[in-house]
Formats: structure tokens, C-alpha cells, sequence
């Protein structure tokens, strides 16, 4: 086995051990091997996402995945747009590989001149959970949106970590 197959056999674990644009090249193609991308609606991922929005009584939800230049819905229910990577939010979710929850994303000095939070569709509190591909590599959220800021107590945050669990279930039993 090469030195490079058995950098990539090691999966999301090995990240460090891997350049920036080889681990990126290994999230993509962990995304492509998910076959979720260009697979369509599915009534699974619809119910959870839904059911999040629901008990959030939030503006919007969503299964989304960062592709390689823009993050694109598996699931949505809000007025969403599908937007490029680089302003995505959900994409600093995946990036930071922990549940990432921004109170008020004026305040925040990292989303503050978001276009998404300066304009349409005019983010103000976000909360999303990191979503795993074949290897462990993130490939996408599970998230709430509102267009106002509001508080999201740990009990808030054990409710998302299940929801993303059924989704995060689902997306094992394919790969």
C-alpha cells in the first residue's frame, strides 16, 4: 500500500497529517462517495428537517452540503436561498467540526458583514451540527436559522445533537 493510500485509508482522523488541499480533496471526494448531493429530496431527511424547524420555531432549517464552491440543500424549509461556499455559514460548521451556534450574528465579529446576514435572507441566529461522510469527513449541517437572535441553552443544543444523530444514522446505513 502506498504512502498516500494509507494516508487516505485513515480518514478524517489522519487530517493533520495531510496538506490543506489534500484533506479538502478527501472531504469532496467523501461528499461525492456519500451520494447525497444530486440524489434529490428524501422523505427522511425532510421529516427531521422540518421537525427542527418546528421545535426551534425557527424562520428556517436545513440538511445542507458544502460542495467544493457552494453549499447546496438536501432538505430545506424556510425562505433559503442556496448560496456560494465562501458566504455559507454552515460551512464554518464544517470547517470547525463541532456544533457552532451564533447567538446574533451582528455581534459577531466573523458573520457581521455576511451578505446572508446584511441582506437576504437576513441571518441573525444560527445553530448548526456538523454531518459526516464515508471516513468521518464533514460534509455538511444539520442547522436552524432565524432572523432574530435568540438564546440557545444546552437543552436547545441536546435537542439538535439528536436530530442531526437520526440524520447522521441515516446518511451511515447508505455508506
Amino acid at each position: 500500500m502506498s504512502e498516500e493510500h494509507a494516508l487516505s485509508a485513515l480518514g478524517a482522523v489522519g487530517r493533520f497529517l495531510l496538506t490543506p488541499e489534500r484533506a479538502e480533496a478527501e472531504r469532496l471526494e467523501s461528499l461525492r462517495e456519500s451520494d447525497l448531493l444530486h440524489s434529490g429530496a428524501e422523505d427522511v431527511f425532510d421529516r427531521v428537517v422540518s421537525a427542527a424547524r418546528k421545535y426551534f420555531n425557527v424562520g428556517a432549517a436545513s440538511l445542507s452540503l458544502i460542495a467544493e464552491d457552494a453549499q447546496y440543500f438536501k432538505s430545506v424549509v424556510g425562505p433559503l436561498l442556496e448560496a456560494p461556499r465562501a458566504v455559507a455559514l454552515c460551512t464554518a460548521t464544517v470547517e470547525g467540526n463541532a456544533m457552532l451556534i451564533i447567538n446574533d450574528t451582528l455581534t459577531d465579529e466573523r458573520f457581521a458583514t455576511n451578505p446572508l446576514v446584511t441582506g437576504e435572507p437576513f441571518i441573525r441566529f444560527y445553530a448548526g451540527y456538523p454531518l459526516h461522510g464515508p471516513r468521518g469527513w464533514n460534509i455538511g449541517t444539520l442547522c436552524v436559522i432565524d432572523q432574530k437572535p435568540r438564546a440557545f441553552p444546552p437543552s436547545d443544543q441536546q435537542v439538535l445533537r439528536t436530530l442531526a444523530a437520526v440524520v447522521q444514522k441515516e446518511i451511515d446505513a447508505r455508506t
